[in-house]
């Protein structure tokens, strides 16, 4: 609820109490009504109400009726705004928290389960608020209303009306508490549906090529079952409330009956009528209390959904920031381009080693830097820890002669194009991907154009219909490897960065177009600092330096023809690559 309320803002907070006044309205003016019923029962006993008298009640009424129509309309109506603008917010507070999140921190949480909560929970949150916030404030109000009213009538039923609540109340607990796990438990289960359905998606080729589509079949339909299995039982028992509450309505008409009867024949004939008249006028006010306890018992039967989305919108919300923004903007003067490590070492959470340890090196403004090793060695975790993707945990790693923990993200990440290991695109279209990398969405064609040639993917691109403007899948699925691969390296170029990282991001091109790629960029992007991690000696070899790494740490740095001659591992790479391609 604290979540529901904070997201409501000053202006959401007013017209909810607007709306609540609106609803005390309404509810006066229904508990006025069997009042008045009762009163036009009496005169019609008794005989001492003319007609123009009863008719201009029953006109009276009819206004009432009418009114707290309006007011309930207008309340509603006020409430939906409510909820939608809360949930706005809710929603765009999760996405600018998410954007915010490292790598790190969406590992901790899942990306299903983040995708869960950023729809299905918020969705949840949307549905209490549109279809509950109104009758949750009524409730309360109706009950307190008919209760005075009722304190006017006889005390018996006084009585019976506080018997009706007990029962209904002790069915409410054990709903409670026999859902409440139930719903805890189909939270984790929902993610692990959106876990497999995203699997499935995004691994549809490998399914299809494998033949898996039945094995995978089988996986999905365990977890589907198991949550089928939670929806049902909890169905079951909330299934009880409808006959329970029709069987307590129902009785409690028989009792109004039969203690009604009993009262009239033990009360003197001339006192019948008034009797009778708070008879008539209790029964519309059970049934006004029925009502609002009915309203209160289908609102607690979100409550553990909601409670359960609450939190785990809560824990998204209130994830520590793992990575906080400095005070600068601008680097030491002189040092454009400049990238330094300083003894810096790193370890994914729940790692039991080090992904790099004690890195040291400087790459000066405009130097090509080319790293390469095994797999699994820290070539990624080392470009990762430029932009502060991940923060080092030793160390320092220096950008433009300052600590990158000193720059705002947006400065720091300002000026370096990156370009990762698997290339990813996003939905749209081309002119839109590459000029994704210009940071504001403002380059200009001209612009595109110039990064795609460089980037060696106008050729592909003139071949598309539409060209600039041909439609991007995500993920960009209807495009090669290869074409994904350049389409990237244009968006980083696009940005005209004064640091170029490509983690492995040749790898798809044919040895023609790397080529092709690399002496573009040099002109290009001549005068910025390019660190290109890559397997191939043939990417590599004319950088002026090369770093190589073993298990997280660097065994080698040089030129190629210094790694040559005195690091075993760099060698064994390049006779490797040399048989390979006598071979081939």
């Amino acid at each position: 609820m604290k979540l529901i309320v904070k997201s409501m803002g000053r202006k959401g907070r007013g017209l909810a109490l607007l709306a609540i006044v609106l609803i005390v309205a309404q509810v006066l003016l229904e508990t006025w009504i069997p009042s008045q019923t009762s009163e036009i029962t009496t005169l019609i006993q008794t005989g001492e109400g003319s007609s123009a008298a009863i008719s201009g009640m029953a006109v009276r009424m009819g206004l009432a009726a009418l009114a707290a129509f309006l007011c309930a309309c207008a309340a509603g109506y006020l409430i939906s705004v409510v909820g939608c603008e809360s949930t706005r917010v809710i929603r765009q507070a999760l996405f600018e928290k998410t954007v915010g999140f490292s790598s790190e921190a969406v590992a901790a949480v899942g990306a299903s389960s983040l995708i869960v909560r950023c729809t299905n929970d918020v969705t949840y949150i949307q549905t209490f608020l549109q279809d509950c916030l109104q009758p949750l404030a009524q409730a309360p109000i109706l009950l307190a209303a008919v209760f005075l009213r009722m304190s006017f009538q006889n005390p018996v039923w006084m009585w019976l009306g506080i018997g009706a609540i007990v029962l209904l109340l002790g069915l409410l607990a054990y709903i409670l508490l026999a859902t409440l796990l139930l719903f805890k438990k189909s939270g984790h289960v929902r993610d692990r549906i959106a876990t497999t359905t995203r699997e499935h998606v995004r691994g549809i080729r490998v399914i299809h090529a494998f033949n898996a589509e039945e094995a995978y079949g089988e996986t999905y339909e365990r977890t589907n079952r198991l949550l089928t299995v939670f929806y049902e039982k909890s169905r079951k028992i909330i299934a009880t409330f409808s006959p329970a509450v029709s069987a307590l309505l129902y009785g409690l008409s028989v009792l109004v009956y039969v203690i009604g009867a009993h009262l009239i024949a033990g009360t003197p004939l001339s006192q019948r009528p008034e009797v009778y008249s708070g008879m008539v006028a209790y029964v519309s006010y059970i049934a006004l209390l029925i009502f609002a306890l009915v309203n209160i018992v289908l609102i607690m039967l979100y409550i553990p959904q909601i409670a359960y989305a609450g939190i785990r919108i809560g824990g998204v919300l209130n994830t520590p920031d793992a990575i906080m923004d400095g005070p600068m903007e601008e680097g030491k003067p002189g040092e454009t381009g400049s990238i330094e490590f300083r003894n810096v070492s790193f370890r994914y959470p729940g790692a039991s080693e080090n992904a790099v340890s004690n890195l040291s090196f400087r790459v000066r403004g405009g130097q090509t830097v080319a790293l390469i090793g095994a797999t699994g060695c820290g070539k990624t975790t080392l470009l990762n820890l430029i932009p502060r993707l991940c923060d080092a945990r030793e160390g320092e790693v220096l950008v433009d002669g300052l600590n990158v923990r000193e720059y705002t993200l947006g400065a720091l990440r300002g000026r370096i194009g990156y370009v990762p290991q698997t290339s990813f695109l996003f939905s749209g279209t081309i002119r839109s991907n590459i000029a994704y990398g210009e940071g504001r969405f403002h380059a200009t064609l001209e612009r595109i154009q110039e990064a795609a040639r460089t980037g060696q993917a106008e050729e592909f691109i003139r071949q598309k219909e539409g060209q600039y403007d041909a439609e991007v899948q995500t993920g960009g699925v209807n495009f090669s490897g290869g074409q994904r691969q350049r389409l990237a390296i244009s968006r980083a170029i696009c940005r005209d960065p004064e640091i170029y990282l490509f983690d492995d991001s040749f790898s798809a091109l044919d040895y023609k177009t790397d080529s092709h790629l690399r002496k573009a960029l040099k002109e290009t992007a001549a005068g910025a600092t390019v660190l290109i991690v890559s397997q191939r000696i043939s990417t590599i070899r004319d950088a002026d330096m090369i770093l190589v790494m073993d298990r997280g740490t660097i065994v080698g740095q040089g030129s190629h023809e210094e790694l040559m001659q005195n690091c075993a591992v760099y060698r064994e790479f390049a006779e490797s690559q040399a048989r390979e391609q006598v071979a081939g």
